[in-house]
């Protein structure tokens, strides 16, 4: 598979490596990558699915699912919940690492979801998305 490029910059996509396989029953086989783009500093992932393969996107959050903004003292309030859980911690700062000083972090709400996740929103960019077990 080749690398490709960033949907963002049009930089090229490094560090490219497969993160999950699910095979369900007659179905295609269903291949998670994840990979980085130096420029934009951020992660990437990928889905391919038989022939259906999604390229590499930086969030799959929608714009129309963002509910509102985080404060930094919001943002301090759940990097203080998920330091009592050290796994998750470890995803949220690879999370968070992601955010540049003009980016905001945003909740979102899907419609199958009973709770409210974490996006970075870059311009009209979103970046990378955080869920837990409960709203944050």
């Amino acid at each position: 598979m080749s690398n490709g490029a960033c949907p963002i910059c049009g930089g090229p996509v490094t560090k490219e490596t497969r993160v999950s396989h699910l095979n369900v029953r007659d179905q295609a086989h269903v291949h998670l990558y994840e990979a980085f783009c130096e420029s934009c500093q951020i992660m990437l992932k990928r889905n391919i699915a038989g022939e259906h393969d999604t390229g590499w996107f930086a969030s799959s959050v929608d714009l129309q699912d963002i509910i509102g903004e985080l404060s930094h003292e919001e943002i301090s309030k759940v990097a203080n919940l998920l330091a009592r859980y050290p796994t998750l911690f470890a995803k949220w700062q690879e999370f968070i690492a992601q955010k540049r000083e003009t980016d905001i972090v945003c909740r979102f709400k899907q419609n199958d979801s009973t709770y409210t996740g974490l996006t970075i929103k870059r311009g009209s960019r979103l970046i990378g998305r955080f869920e837990v077990w409960r709203s944050l």
